[in-house]
Parts: structure tokens; C-alpha cells; sequence
């Protein structure tokens, strides 16, 4: 087979960026990550192994990994890290790093190297475990183990010299009666005061010597022992009667073997003995058993914490142990996941690539300065710079305008924030300096961390439809200007039919064919202030009804009464605008009610009120109310039988606003009036 060119190595940039897609899983990951490039520097590194030794991700990227590692352990990692390349994986290499904080840590690392598509090197994965405490633990049990074994050494050696004594006094004391007498005493006082136990019992077991230290240990003091019917067997928890007690002792004193021996105590305590029964080692007269013994309780109770605590790390080691093969199988998964996600994200990218090319709005990517990263082919037709041109160079110097840069910077700082900015439009410039309307969106292209890549513009060429809205802006004015016209002309004629009944009104002799001239002329000014406040208003499309209201009840008591009329108005409209074709029947029918309220409510002078309100109600609903306290309507009126013009013409009026009437009692009259507004016609306004 060939031998393939090596790879040219790759930055730790190039490396990061290849695996983008990963970052999540390991960055995510509770257990220390990193990866290492062929000559041992750090590629990748996630939160965790950070958070073990305390560096930020700055300080570490880059740098060779012997670089945190004690002077012992640089060079097994030079003599390993050749291995583990050849070798192509790694488990349970300890190696020990100084964190930031200059502690040292003892880290297990687990690994694999990781080949690229030609076979050749291209990174290590590794997982580290910081065993640091479990290797402290391990010292100390081994120190306190030691410990342990060279006190009982040193109780056993201590015994063994005493014993060794014992046994020289008795051999001194059986050279001689005499000598045997007089040192009997001796021994006597020497085994109250020893620093171990000791006891003595006959072949009934009844207790013959009970030491001082037996009595501390136990509570019972030598009287109390022989007052007790089974003696030292009463207080043996194990053995169940003084025979098989006697039996065990016995043959222990023979074998000269230590025995332990659980004891309940005086206070209810239970403490456990090493006796060493030594009465066929050296015999006394009398005494049919006898042993020495101490007290291992506190070492007991050592030894069962240790073992319970050595159960636990067992426990805990093979849990975590578990848990890392659980956790090695579920990576090796995901990164075939993730590789196979990798070729096809690959392939969707190559898709919309090809998608945004061939698109007809135009795409074009850019950095943080404005910058031209990406430029697709309807931003070369748009704007007239090939590809080449374009990608390198600065938006600033090729298509922002002088007009718009502060709004250009604002939108860069929005996007490079993390905002999208959609639905704007805005001018820029092509290649031959011509200045067009666009339309789109900007936004941010994130990473997988959530880290802003660049800012894409997609905006479509708006310059056609903006010529369009100018002209159609100017023509509307051309015509608001024409209406306004109209309404002019509208009211001038009104006002001057009004004009021409006033004169005509003054030739009639006859009362009655002047009130219908005068009716008329109300009627004609009602609507000759509709059109005069839409001429004199902005908006064609509805007037203030509040103030046509007040104008047009003002002219009624003028032309009925004067200004020293008895009768007052009250209106209450407020601010209610209402289209021309819903405001002339409406206006027509307040001046109906008031005109015939001003005529008929209060003959002789007589003073009152008459209220006109309107209020706005749900869903484009309206209620108008007309009110007096004059002397009222005939009891026996009927509105859908009207009497007068005026009454036929409120029905009409009511039914042109598809509306409802209403005649209620009380003081006075009241007539309410419901209605919707209605459609405004074609040509009313904007």
C-alpha cells in the first residue's frame, strides 16, 4: 500500500470550528474532556475539565499538555503519549497535574485516537477522573492499618515480656517453698495493679482473681464477680453455659491461642476481650484457669468503621466504574450519531447553499466592521459587483450610503447583539452610484453555543413599487384637494339655497308656509355644516360630530329664540366621529327633535331644558337621546302613525340607518335613537 503525504496539521481554530457540531455533547458532559493535537497540544478542553483545575479556556487552548503536569509525571507522558498514538488507545494511565491554585491532582485518563477519512492522525478524545481523593483515602487506611498492626505488635510484645517475667518469677519462686511464699503476695499485688486484665477462676469457675483493670473495664468489682452464681460465664455473651466456657478456656490454655471474647459490662456496655489463657504455661497452684487479657474495643469498633468505609470506596469504585463503561458505551453511540449527523448536515449545507445561490432575493453575509462575507447571485444583478468584487470588501465603501451609515452601524450593533431586525426598509447604492429602495431583514448566524458568527441581509429590490406609492401619494392629494373642493361648493350652495329661503320666507304672510320655509332652511344648514366641517377637517372620511353638534343646536336657538331665550341647551357628544353618510341622517334628525322641542315644548315663555347626547356603544353602535321638560307629546301619539313632516321624517332618517326609535314617558319627552354607522359610500374620503 502507498505511503499517503501526511496532512498538513491543522490549527486549533481549524479544529474547533470542524467539530462545531460536537460542542454541545462534550461542553454539556459532567465527566473532564479533552483532546490533543499529534505533538501533545490541547485542542479541546469542556466546562468540567476546566472547573477541575481552575483555568479559563484562553489560558489552556493551545498549550502542551505537559505543561500542567508535575516534573515526575512529564516524562512518563512523553514515554506514554508515542504508545498510546501507536497503540490507539489508552485506560487507567494515571498521571498527576497541578491545578491553577498549584494543588496537585491524581487523574486517570481513558482515551482513543481518532483518525481522519485517510487513516492518518487527527486527535485524541480522552475522559479524565480526578482520583486524587481516592488515593488519599488508600494512604490513609494503609497508614492506619500499619498503625494498627504495630500497636497490637507492641501489646502483643509487651504481653509476651511480662508473660516472659511472669514466667521467671514463677521459675525463681519454685526454686525455693520459701521463695515461692514470700513472692506469692508479691504476685498477687503485681496482678491488681498490671495494666491488663486479669482473672483466675477455680474448676467451678467461680472467680479467684479479678484485677483492678478488669474492674475498670468492666464495672464489677471482685465481690460483685463472686457473688454472681456462674461468674465470669454470666457475662460472656457468646457462650451459652459455664461448661462449654470452661471447655473453650481450657483448651485455649493449651493451645495457648488469644481468644476474643465479647463481655457485657456493668452499665449494659458491651466490650470485647483478647484473652490469652495461660494456665498450662504457667501453672498456679489453686487456680484451675487463669488469663490475662486487654481490652480491643475501640480497636474493634476501628476495624469495623474500616471495613464499612474500605465496603463502601469497593462499592463506590465499581459504581463509578460502571457508570464510566455505561458512560464510554453512550459516547461512542453519540459520536457515531454525531458523525453521521455531521455528513448529512453536510449535505443539507450544500443544499441550501445552492438554494440561497439561485434565490432571487438577494443574500449577502457580513462581520462585525461590515465586512463582506457572502454574496449570492441576485446581489450581483441588484447591485452590479461580481462575487469576486464583493466578498473581502466593505459594505461602507461599496453599497451604504452617506445618509444611511448611523442607521447601517445601529442595525450591525443589533444584529452582533443577538436581534433580529426584520421588515425594514432602507436606500443603498449599485455599482453605478444609483440609489434604490430596498426591503428585508437582517439577523444573526449563531453557533452552536449560541456565539454570533456573522450577520446575513436578505432584502428584496423595492425602488419600482416606492416610484409607484409616490405617484399614487401625489395623485390622492391631487384628489383630497378636489373633494375638499367639492365640499366647498357643497356648502357654498347650501348656504345659498338656505339664503334663498330666508328671502322668500320674508314675502309669506301666511304663519304656517313660513314655518315650513324655515323648517327647510334648518334642514339645508344642517347639512351645509357637514359639509363645511369635512372641508375644513384633514381627515375627508369623518368629522368631530361633537362640534357640528354644538354649531348646529347654537344656530337652532338662535333662529328660534335668541340669545334671551328661556329655554337652555345641554349637549353631551364627546368624542365621537362619524363618516359623511352616517352624520347627514343623523344631523338632519337632531334637527328634527330640537327644532320641534324648541316649537311646541314650552309655550308662554316658559323656561326648561333640552338635552341632546350621544354615546358611543359596542361593536360600532351608537345612541342618540333628545330630551326635554316641556309639557310633553299628546298621550295618544303614534311614531309609526306619524302626524307631521317632521315625524315622517325622523322614521325615514331612522330607517336610512337601518335603526330604532323609541318614545319614553316622564317628565318631558324623551326620544332615544339607536343605530350602527353605516358603510362609508366609495369617494367619501380616503
Amino acid at each position: 500500500m502507498p505511503n499517503k503525504p501526511l496532512a498538513e496539521k491543522p490549527s486549533v481554530r481549524e479544529v474547533c470550528e470542524g467539530q462545531e457540531h460536537l460542542h454541545p455533547l462534550y461542553e454539556e458532559a459532567p465527566i473532564p474532556f479533552q483532546s490533543l493535537d499529534r505533538d501533545g497540544r490541547i485542542l479541546i478542553v469542556n466546562q468540567a475539565w476546566l472547573a477541575m483545575l481552575g483555568y479559563s479556556r484562553e489560558e489552556v487552548l493551545g498549550r502542551a499538555f505537559s505543561e500542567f503536569l508535575v516534573p515526575e509525571s512529564v516524562e512518563s507522558f512523553k514515554e506514554n503519549f508515542p504508545r498510546f498514538k501507536t497503540a490507539g488507545s489508552i485506560h487507567g494511565t494515571e498521571f498527576k497535574m497541578v491545578r491553577k491554585d498549584g494543588a496537585d491532582i491524581v487523574i486517570m485518563a481513558h482515551g482513543r485516537i481518532v483518525h481522519d477519512e485517510n487513516g492518518n492522525f487527527k486527535q485524541t478524545h480522552c475522559i479524565l477522573h480526578d482520583v486524587s481523593e481516592f488515593k488519599r483515602t488508600e494512604d490513609e487506611l494503609d497508614r492506619y492499618q500499619n498503625h494498627l498492626e504495630k500497636m497490637v505488635e507492641e501489646r502483643t510484645s509487651e504481653l509476651m515480656r511480662t508473660a516472659e517475667d511472669l514466667r521467671r518469677e514463677i521459675e525463681e519462686h519454685e526454686r525455693t517453698e520459701k521463695a515461692l511464699r514470700e513472692s506469692e503476695e508479691r504476685l498477687r499485688l503485681v496482678i491488681q495493679n498490671m495494666p491488663v486484665i486479669m482473672n483466675a477462676f477455680d474448676e467451678e469457675g467461680n472467680i479467684i482473681v479479678w484485677n483492678k483493670e478488669a474492674q475498670r473495664v468492666t464495672g464489677y468489682t471482685a465481690d460483685e464477680m463472686r457473688a454472681m452464681p456462674g461468674g465470669l460465664a454470666d457475662m460472656h455473651l457468646m457462650l451459652e453455659s459455664r461448661d462449654h466456657l470452661l471447655e473453650i478456656l481450657a483448651k485455649r490454655g493449651a493451645d495457648y491461642k488469644p481468644l476474643e471474647l465479647d463481655f457485657t459490662c456493668k452499665d449494659g456496655s458491651i466490650k470485647t476481650m483478647l484473652s490469652f489463657n495461660i494456665s498450662k504455661l504457667f501453672p498456679i497452684q489453686g487456680w484451675y484457669s487463669w488469663a490475662i487479657g486487654v481490652d480491643i474495643t475501640d480497636r474493634k469498633k476501628a476495624e469495623e468503621e474500616l471495613r464499612k468505609y474500605d465496603q463502601q470506596l469497593r462499592e463506590m469504585v465499581e459504581a463509578r466504574t460502571q457508570e464510566l463503561k455505561e458512560a464510554n458505551i453512550q459516547l461512542e453511540l453519540e459520536i457515531t450519531e454525531r458523525i453521521q449527523a455531521e455528513e448529512t448536515l453536510r449535505e443539507s449545507e450544500e443544499h441550501y447553499r445552492a438554494l440561497i445561490e439561485k434565490t432571487p432575493i438577494v443574500c449577502f453575509t457580513f462581520d462585525r466592521k461590515g465586512g463582506i462575507l457572502g454574496w449570492n447571485q441576485a446581489a450581483e444583478e441588484v447591485y452590479g459587483y461580481s462575487k469576486e468584487e464583493a466578498i473581502g470588501a466593505n459594505a461602507y465603501d461599496l453599497i451604504v450610503t452617506p445618509e444611511t451609515k448611523e442607521s447601517t452601524d445601529e442595525l450591525i450593533r443589533r444584529v452582533f447583539a443577538g436581534e433580529s431586525v426584520v421588515g425594514s426598509e432602507w436606500q443603498d447604492r449599485n455599482k453605478q452610484g444609483e440609489v434604490g429602495w430596498r426591503y428585508g431583514n437582517a439577523f444573526p448566524l449563531l453557533s452552536a453555543d449560541g456565539k454570533v458568527l456573522c450577520g446575513v441581509n436578505m432584502n428584496i429590490d423595492i425602488t419600482k413599487r416606492k416610484l409607484v406609492e409616490e405617484k399614487l401619494q401625489a395623485s390622492l392629494q391631487e384628489k383630497e384637494v378636489l373633494l375638499k373642493e367639492i365640499h366647498h361648493r357643497v356648502k357654498n350652495n347650501l348656504q345659498t339655497i338656505s339664503s334663498l329661503l330666508d328671502l322668500q320666507s320674508e314675502s309669506i304672510e301666511d304663519p304656517k308656509a313660513r314655518e315650513v320655509f324655515n323648517n327647510s332652511q334648518n334642514r339645508v344648514k344642517s347639512m351645509a355644516l357637514i359639509h363645511e366641517k369635512l372641508y375644513q377637517n384633514e381627515n375627508l372620511a369623518s368629522i368631530d360630530f361633537g362640534g357640528y353638534v354644538e354649531r348646529l343646536v347654537s344656530h337652532l336657538f338662535e333662529a328660534y329664540g335668541g340669545p334671551e331665550y328661556s329655554v337652555k341647551p345641554d349637549i353631551s357628544v364627546g368624542d365621537v366621529s362619524l363618516n359623511l353618510d352616517t352624520a347627514i341622517p343623523c344631523g338632519l334628525m337632531i334637527c328634527e327633535l330640537v327644532s320641534n322641542a324648541l316649537k311646541h315644548a314650552f309655550p308662554n315663555g316658559r323656561k326648561g331644558e333640552i338635552r341632546v347626547e350621544l354615546r358611543a356603544e359596542q361593536s360600532d353602535q351608537y345612541t342618540l337621546v333628545v330630551s326635554d321638560d316641556g309639557i310633553g307629546f299628546p298621550e295618544n301619539l303614534d311614531l309609526n302613525k306619524p302626524p307631521s313632516l317632521g315625524l315622517q321624517l325622523m322614521n325615514m332618517l331612522v330607517k336610512q340607518l337601518r335603526g330604532t326609535i323609541e318614545l319614553k314617558g316622564g317628565p318631558g319627552t324623551i326620544i332615544e335613537v339607536t343605530f350602527a354607522e353605516r358603510q362609508a359610500s366609495k369617494g367619501t374620503g380616503k
